[in-house]
């Protein structure tokens, strides 16, 4: 009886290979499959964060005066100026964020803000006449997520330059 060597040289290769990738399929499967996901998730994840921001930048400037009230009711000196920084970045950085550029500076920006934001607006240890200092506790914990994750998306950026 011959060997497949007798046969063929590149027969051997090829149920080689036959072999290999059959013992391995399942797994190479379950490979592609959790690094599709993974891709799904990543810009899922970067889209709603762009949202986050994005949405409320546009509303800074659609509802100007109510904006502009809150902030002065917390005392924050250039109210105007810094509103319509804040608007703006958050209308650049939110459309950066969609089109996946300049991931790590918007994250790391947004993070900032959102630090900056909890401190002066979402501040529940101040009391300010007709601001619910419970609702202002749910905001700023709920920023620290927001920040946790922004923090996440700036490092998993990071690893890919």
């Amino acid at each position: 009886q011959n060997t497949a060597y007798e046969i063929s040289a590149c027969l051997v290769g090829s149920e080689m290979c036959i072999r290999d990738s059959f013992k391995s399929w399942p797994l190479d499967r379950y490979i592609i499959k959790t690094m599709k996901l993974k891709r799904i998730l990543m810009h899922t994840g970067r889209i709603f964060l762009a949202l986050y921001f994005l949405i409320p930048g546009i509303g800074k400037f659609a509802s100007w005066e109510s904006q502009l009230a809150l902030m002065e009711t917390h005392n924050i000196i250039l109210a105007p100026f810094l509103m319509a920084i804040a608007g703006v970045t958050q209308i650049i950085g939110g459309i950066s964020l969609i089109l996946n550029r300049y991931v790590v500076i918007c994250a790391l920006g947004f993070a900032t803000m959102t630090i900056l934001i909890n401190l002066n607006l979402h501040d529940f240890w101040n009391v300010y006449e007709g601001v619910n200092a419970e609702r202002e506790l749910q905001n700023f914990f709920k920023n620290l997520g927001i920040f946790a994750g922004l923090l996440l998306l700036a490092s998993i950026n990071m690893e890919k330059s």
